[in-house]
């Protein structure tokens, strides 16, 4: 949305749905980070056996970013700068689909786009104010990183996996840093430009003595609608 002539406001919600393979009667004892890592948050009693099923809504996340409208030129390209503040809920529809806690921190975004290469990286570090007491407290950073190459307006190569730190885990199992490679392509159905894509990443560096991602897949499936803020903003001026 613009905000003025010489800015612009970039919101992003995420509404994660999950599926973990344990009872929702352990769910205090294990939490689920943003990007989808099971840790240990307690002790099991012995003999009880945690194996299950258990899907849901986790915790929503939002972020608010603020940037120029006029992209500065660099390198033959334009250079995206953004920032602003990014915040987790604790919705988990079940104790061991979330964390638990109220999170907040900064958020920042800087890339580079040019006529064949896009690149960048879009930080968001999160520290628990609030919530449930009998949850560990939280200092996570999620770093996603994106390489592509277009080599045609219409194909992209490459990648944009999520890195993530977990500030509080024991030492070694901080770092989740995956890699990977994909393709997509833009077409139009009708009138409507519409992205297709699929990449795979593996993590060479995870957690050693914790749960966690090993491999991971992506579907993509992105309509290229136009924002209606500009019909918006001209019916505006005209009123005023």
């Amino acid at each position: 949305m613009p905000l003025g002539e010489r800015w612009n406001w970039v919101s992003r919600l995420v509404v994660p749905v999950v599926s973990v393979p344990l009872k929702p009667e352990v769910g205090k004892l294990f939490q689920l980070d943003p990007v989808g890592n099971l840790h240990p948050d307690g002790a099991l009693a012995p003999g009880v056996d945690p194996f299950g099923r258990t899907t849901g809504l986790s915790d929503l996340a939002y972020v608010g970013l603020v940037g120029p409208k006029e992209l500065p030129k660099v390198a033959g390209g334009r250079l995206i700068l953004a920032a602003g503040p990014t915040f987790i809920f604790p919705t988990a529809s079940e104790d061991i689909l979330g964390q638990g806690k109220w999170q907040a921190g900064p958020s920042f975004a800087a890339g580079l786009i040019t006529k064949h290469w896009r690149m960048g990286l879009f930080p968001q570090q999160w520290w628990s104010f609030a919530g449930d007491g009998h949850r560990r407290s939280v200092s996570q950073m999620n770093l996603q990183y994106f390489l592509y190459y277009a080599p045609t307006p219409n194909w992209d190569i490459g990648m944009s996996p999520n890195m993530f730190v977990n500030w509080n885990a024991p030492s070694g199992n901080e770092l989740t840093f995956p890699v990977g490679l994909g393709v997509h392509r833009t077409f139009n159905i009708g009138k409507l430009p519409v992205s297709i894509g699929i990449e795979a990443y593996y993590s060479a560096i995870h957690p050693n003595d914790l749960p966690g991602s090993r491999w991971g897949f992506r579907l993509y499936l992105m309509p290229l609608v136009p924002a209606p803020w500009g019909n918006l903003a001209r019916e505006l001026r005209a009123l005023q």
